[in-house]
């Protein structure tokens, strides 16, 4: 799958590798990493929505993709929350980090111990 978003990516296809994984979130046994991807795609390119285009869109009857925070409350449970943090970090999305961080449960390994000299 990463080669597949790599080209999509590399085309600049953005919009496009961003409909085939939501098309994917309906299967019945959507893989962990549709849902892990998708929210890292959503971070570098589409990470944060407008009141403005959310009400254009409905206006237009148009079904609009879901912001990061949308997407990641939906799914927090089905998706890699390290890979996802590393992803907003890169982004500075500040309150999905809050959100992510919050949701994991290892807080041990996000900080690691450091020796007192």
């Amino acid at each position: 799958m990463g080669a597949l978003i790599q080209l999509y990516e590399r085309r600049g296809h953005f919009e496009e590798i961003i409909s085939l994984l939501e098309a994917g979130l309906s299967l019945e046994r959507a893989h962990m990493g549709i849902f892990t991807e998708l929210s890292i795609l959503l971070s570098k390119y589409k990470p944060a929505k407008r009141e403005s285009q959310n009400q254009y869109a409905y206006c237009m009857k148009l079904n609009p993709s879901p912001s990061v925070m949308e997407h990641l409350k939906l799914f927090v449970a089905r998706i890699n929350i390290p890979k996802v943090i590393r992803a907003s970090e890169k982004a500075h999305l500040w309150p999905e980090l809050v959100f992510l961080y919050i949701k994991y449960d290892e807080f041990v390994s996000i900080f690691p111990l450091r020796k007192m000299t």
